[in-house]
């Protein structure tokens, strides 16, 4: 068998090249491109691919992911040990963030929800896979401040939102370890509730499941205050709060019936919380007037056993098991260790509501009925925002107080509260609970320092 190969020879590249360029110069081969002829004004054609309806293999959805915003990106603070010197050195706070938050989406969330200008945002990855935050403040901020707002916001997360994103194993842990977190269904009076203490009491126990009777004496403020609360933390349109006018410096009678208009709002009442009272001027015992005096005494003292007194009376009539809880808020003014010049009629007043409370839960033991006081330092409400952020004040905490800390009524006194609601405390009757970072353990008067 013979095959044919091609043995001519390759053209020379040379000459190749002399040929083309010979080509080039004479204009043989530069020829215009003849313009097609358009009839139509579409240029393309329509798409004609028709999916079944019925498709042979089933189609695959993906979840789509949650969308990006404010509170996605800031997941939660650090409160390590180097997250707390980055604050107190470098006035910068640490944050845990989503992995695809950048550092201006960091920035625009930190502004958005604490309104905080920050200098300079830097990110780290973990070893863990998950993305750390340095957000440095301007100096007009205080990074330890705006941590405590921080900490309590991230805190205060609706307890729907937390049981969509934790699972059911973490869900079992958190309600063995901290079963007060849910107080579904228990009916709360409380007194003084439209503004201060009384008013982040209400907000954070409707949160918790609780059904709200918000006594005080500004009623338009209680209906601003329970229209708020029905709006947030009731999907099912279901009444959780109810104002009611009450004026604890009343008489009896009047106590007696605002009372009983209390227990039929929702049929019963579990749990009666005295906030309610009054500072008075500030004035030295021997410029003190009676009237004043009694004026403090009837709101501050009188006015508490009366409400005491007549809710007691309706638990004690309802046999129900578990009794019920008191719990006064009384203040460190009234303790032995804790002494504010120029307040004689409230540090008085305040003391007695203190033992009141140790008589009445010796009393009331036999109904299952707990009674118990905090004594609250001075924390960071709607009442005292201006006065927190003047100098003066923060050079008290600094070299007064031993935690060195400004706490917020949620989650410095909230916290305690819903424990002493919860049947977890169902042994604990007859205490004081100083809640002051330690602020009187010095036995002087708080302001001799300064």
């Amino acid at each position: 068998h013979f095959f044919a190969v091609d043995v001519t020879k390759k053209a020379d590249p040379k000459a190749k090249a002399l040929k083309a360029a010979k080509a080039v110069k004479s204009g043989q081969i530069i020829k215009k491109k003849a313009k097609k002829i358009r009839t139509k004004v579409t240029f393309h054609r329509p798409k004609t691919l028709t999916k079944a309806r019925d498709p042979k293999y089933p189609r695959i959805s993906a979840t789509p992911r949650n969308k990006l915003d404010h509170y996605g990106i800031l997941k939660y603070p650090l409160t390590t040990e180097s997250a707390m010197k980055k604050i107190e050195d470098n006035n910068t706070l640490v944050f845990i963030v989503d992995i695809r938050a950048d550092k201006k989406k960091i920035k625009d969330a930190v502004k958005k929800m604490y309104d905080i200008q920050t200098k300079k945002v830097n990110t780290l990855i973990r070893p863990d896979g998950t993305k750390k935050a340095y957000v440095r403040l301007t100096p007009d901020y205080d990074a330890l401040d705006c941590l405590d707002e921080a900490a309590g916001d991230f805190r205060d997360r609706d307890s729907f939102t937390l049981r969509n994103t934790m699972s059911s194993n973490q869900q079992t842990v958190m309600k063995q370890l901290e079963p007060w977190c849910e107080l579904k269904d228990k009916v709360v009076l409380l007194t003084g509730a439209s503004s201060g203490i009384g008013r982040e009491i209400c907000l954070d126990l409707a949160k918790s499941g609780c059904k709200i009777i918000a006594a005080a004496r500004r009623l338009d403020r209680l209906q601003s205050l329970c229209s708020e609360i029905n709006a947030l933390f009731s999907p099912t349109k279901t009444k959780l709060a109810a104002p009611l006018e009450l004026d604890v410096s009343s008489d009896s009678s009047t106590i007696q019936n605002a009372v009983k208009q209390a227990w039929d709002i929702f049929g019963n009442i579990d749990v009666l919380i005295n906030n309610a009272g009054i500072r008075g001027s500030v004035k030295s015992s021997l410029d003190l007037s009676e009237e004043e005096w009694e004026r403090v005494f009837r709101t501050n003292l009188t006015g508490p056993w009366l409400v005491s007194k007549h809710v007691c009376v309706l638990m004690r009539d309802a046999k129900r098991r578990g009794g019920g809880s008191v719990i006064n808020v009384s203040s460190i003014a009234g303790l032995q260790r804790g002494k504010l010049p120029g307040g004689l009629a409230y540090a008085c007043s305040k003391g007695g509501l203190d033992i009141m409370t140790k008589m009445m839960a010796v009393e009331l033991g036999e109904y299952g009925i707990r009674v118990n006081s905090i004594a609250p330092g001075l924390f960071k409400s709607e009442i005292t925002e201006g006065l927190m952020r003047k100098e003066w004040m923060k050079n008290v905490r600094e070299r007064i107080v031993p935690l060195k800390v400004q706490q917020s009524v949620d989650p410095g006194l909230t916290s305690l509260v819903r424990y002493l609601i919860h049947d977890s405390s169902r042994y604990v009757s007859g205490n004081v609970y100083i809640v002051d970072a330690g602020a009187t353990l010095s036995g002087l008067p708080i302001f001799s320092s300064l």
